[in-house]
Order: structure tokens, then sequence, then C-alpha cells
């Protein structure tokens, strides 16, 4: 399956990206496949990272940010 995920980061969070542990739980969700429930609740897998899209890699997605 190809699929592309486009995520947010929470600017005031980016220090945290430095934490393997913090970035092993990103990497760990991406890759699970449960990205999904995150995407509708808009949940976020770690605090300050959320999944804004996940898409099949043929699919159009359009990203409107406000």
């Amino acid at each position: 399956m190809s699929t592309r995920t486009i995520i947010e980061i929470n600017h005031d969070y980016m220090h945290d990206l430095d934490n393997p542990e913090t970035l092993q739980k990103i990497l760990q969700a991406l890759r699970s496949g449960h990205v999904n429930r995150y995407i509708e609740s808009t949940m976020h897998i770690v605090p300050g990272v959320r999944v804004l899209a996940q898409r099949h890699h043929s699919e159009t997605l359009k990203l409107r940010v406000e």
C-alpha cells in the first residue's frame, strides 16, 4: 500500500522531536495503520503532533489552511 500522510507539528512542541521516544511513537502510529482513528477524531498522536490527512498516492487531496 502506498499511502501519503500529512502531519501538523505545533511549533511549541518542535523540541519534543529531539526525544527518541516521542519520534518512535509518531513513526509507530504512522506505520501501524491505526492513523485513521487519529484522523477521524482529530486527536494528537503525541502532544503537538496530529495527522491532518492520509490518502492513497493515486488520490487527490486538497489541503486548505486557515
